[in-house]
């Protein structure tokens, strides 16, 4: 029984560090790359700000609902 703990608590560890590391460079990339065109080359300095910080929130509430944790602030 101890033994099949020991390998849920394992897949649930490489499930986090593969869904994180995943997430953070392919969506974190394309963000990062959209809003340096949008910056460079349409001249958006506000909008590419204004769209990073917006990512920014989706990606934290996604990180935890996929990590199945729930936030509760006091």
């Amino acid at each position: 029984m101890r033994l099949l703990k020991e390998i849920k608590y394992l897949l649930v560890t490489l499930y986090f560090y593969i869904i994180a590391t995943l997430y953070i460079v392919f969506y974190g990339g394309f963000v990062l790359s959209r809003a340096w065109f949008m910056r460079k080359l349409l001249k958006k300095e506000k909008e590419a700000r204004e769209y990073v910080l917006k990512e920014i929130q989706t990606f934290g509430r996604r990180s935890f609902s996929w990590l199945f944790s729930k936030v509760v602030i006091h």
